[in-house]
């Protein structure tokens, strides 16, 4: 309990300097603490966890390798390792969500109705973004893909789950990754806005954090 705790507060610590870091633009200050923040949200849930789900924690290990490569996107091929490493991870999502549901049996055929939402959203994003890909037109439009798959996934375990905390805090931490990795889509092929790193990192931290609290409890 006490271990935990101290993990925790690390954790809330390292972020909240992180976040302070990228406010102000101190860029090598956040290269001290963005490290550490998958692997103490990942140490958090293994002491906390009944039972570790190893598709969480591998997850959280690509997310920490993403978010390696991202810390220096323009030297030769880490973009490409970043987005491959985030891409994983969130393959590893759509496992864990599905863990449990038949869409045979539990799903009802209407649901699928609900992929029409997440095209458009997708659509109108790729409308910002389509002239500025070049050649990550085929790369950007797969990890799309998964992402929307990922968060059509959590959607789906309410039919298993109803509406309770852990069906809710997951789905709302896949919106929250929806909304990080389009911002940065548009920061890095579009161009730097007002504050986008804050969002950015606040966003994907959030993600990370509502998802696996979602299996905590």
């Amino acid at each position: 309990m006490v271990t935990r705790l101290i993990i925790r507060g690390l954790f809330c610590i390292t972020f909240v300097v992180h976040m302070i870091f990228t406010k102000n633009e101190y860029n090598k200050g956040r290269c001290y603490t963005k490290p550490f923040l998958m692997p103490l949200l990942v140490i958090y849930y293994i002491l906390s966890a009944a039972e570790v789900n190893k598709l969480i924690v591998m997850a959280l290990v690509f997310g920490f390798m993403g978010d390696m490569f991202l810390m220096w996107p323009k030297r030769k091929n880490n973009f490409m390792l970043g987005l491959g490493a985030f891409l994983i991870g969130h393959v590893c999502y759509v496992f864990l969500f599905l863990q449990g549901i038949s869409f045979a049996k539990d799903v009802p055929v209407w649901f699928y109705l609900i992929i029409i939402v997440y095209a458009m959203v997708a659509c109108a994003v790729l409308k910002k973004l389509i002239k500025h890909l070049g050649n990550m037109k085929i790369p950007t439009y797969i990890y799309m893909a998964v992402i929307l798959l990922m968060s059509f996934a959590s959607l789906a375990r309410i039919w298993v789950m109803g509406m309770s905390i852990s069906f809710l805090i997951p789905f709302i931490g896949s919106l929250f990754f929806l909304c990080s990795d389009s911002m940065l889509g548009f920061y890095t092929f579009i161009g730097e806005f007002k504050n986008g790193n804050i969002y950015i990192m606040l966003t994907y931290v959030l993600a990370q954090v509502l998802i696996v609290a979602g299996y905590l409890y």
